[in-house]
């Protein structure tokens, strides 16, 4: 990645360079999901841990994921204005990584970890409740989002019956009008205007 000039290096290999700012960016990131901004302590303790996180992979995969975090998903973060969509976007990124650091034997055996110290600011049941509301929210609206759909459906179908009811009916009056021996004229605003066999006019509504 570039680097500023005077940008601290807290680890490096031969082709990648941990910096400040990444561990900075994982802070921002840890303090977004848990609602408070860390102590000082808190703060250092995850310098150290991101310093062990980004040693226990290989440098490709950790340069990629923390140039991902720096590059699209702080900038998403700070992007969003509405209170309503950060709450729903934390809760979903909330239960996200704390299935990951729960599930992954690598992160239990790491003291201070990323979510023990989020976990710390914000319990996770907090979180669990949220996103459950926000699911509920998202089920209520599709519900009546397919409400809609099924609505419009509906109406589709009955305007296809009532067409194809009115084209049978039609057929049927121009029968009842041609077979005996009359002619229809023209037909218009619902009436057909037709003539019999003897050129008496007359008009049958549809």
């Amino acid at each position: 990645m570039a680097q500023a000039e005077g940008e601290r290096i807290l680890y490096q290999t031969a082709s990648y360079k941990f910096l400040q700012q990444d561990a900075d960016r994982l802070i921002e990131l840890g303090e977004f999901l848990g609602r408070s901004r860390f102590s000082q302590k808190d703060r250092r303790a995850l310098v150290a841990w991101s310093i062990k996180d980004y040693k226990s992979v290989p440098a490709k995969q950790a340069d990629h994921y923390y140039k991902d975090l720096r590059s699209n998903l702080i900038p998403k973060i700070r992007r969003m204005k509405n209170n309503t969509k950060r709450n729903n976007y934390r809760a979903t990124l909330y239960s996200n990584y704390y299935d990951l650091f729960k599930k992954n034997p690598k992160y239990r055996k790491l003291p201070n970890n990323f979510m023990n110290v989020v976990d710390r600011y914000n319990p996770p049941i907090k979180e669990v409740l949220l996103l459950r509301q926000v699911r509920f929210n998202n089920f209520q609206q599709q519900l009546r989002l397919n409400q809609v759909a099924f609505n419009q459906a509906m109406r589709l179908q009955q305007q296809a019956a009532d067409n194809v009811s009115n084209a049978i009916r039609d057929q049927a009056t121009r029968y009842s009008i041609t077979v005996p021996g009359g002619t229809i004229l023209h037909e218009t605003n619902g009436v057909f205007y037709a003539k019999d066999n003897k050129g008496r006019r007359f008009q049958v509504p549809k």
